[in-house]
């Protein structure tokens, strides 16, 4: 996020239309503790906050994220905030699919499944989740992407995981109506 806000500020710069172009800088997280991180990370940051003022605007998702950076020295005259949200017009309940996708796992009517659609990153602390699911046993649990699964290559250690996917085409297979492969 923050090397992409710098690299297309850097590229509109440089290709001579910084002056008919809006750039606008996305900020989606909050209170990161950077020691997860290393020094390259704390630059681009501290770089970010110094050419804050370059973009149009920045786009915060949260006021958490907003206040942070504020503190972190980012402009704050040029923060909008748009929260996270889904359409639920677009995406409800779907009856046949859900019976479809749960057919397909294995997973029974009223199994409580919890389904973890995020990047492999010590900020959504994935070790400290499935200890968690390991103490719920009646929770079934599906993690997607390929990172997680490739940190941890035999799921069936957790008890609580029925699959780990990769969709080709997105992360979120009941959203869409492509083919998956599995990857367990």
């Amino acid at each position: 996020m923050y090397h992409a806000n710098l690299a297309v500020s850097v590229a509109v710069a440089l290709s001579g239309r910084h002056r008919q172009t809006k750039v606008y800088w996305g900020i989606r997280c909050s209170n990161m503790d950077l020691s997860d991180y290393g020094l390259a990370l704390w630059l681009v940051i501290r770089l970010g906050a110094w050419g804050s003022r370059w973009p149009a605007a920045i786009v915060a998702n949260s006021t958490a994220g907003r206040d942070v950076h504020h503190a972190l020295g980012y402009a704050a005259r040029r923060f909008l905030l748009i929260d996270n949200g889904v359409d639920v017009g677009r995406f409800q309940p779907n009856p046949h699919d859900r019976a479809e996708i749960r057919a397909e796992l294995g997973l029974a009517e009223d199994d409580f499944v919890i389904a973890v659609a995020a990047r492999y990153d010590p900020m959504k602390d994935y070790p400290t989740l499935l200890a968690a699911l390991e103490q719920i046993p009646a929770a079934r649990a599906i993690i997607m992407g390929a990172e997680p699964l490739r940190r941890y290559r035999n799921p069936h250690n957790y008890g609580c995981l029925v699959d780990m996917i990769t969709c080709r085409a997105c992360w979120a297979p009941w959203m869409c109506r492509c083919r998956h492969r599995r990857m367990a």
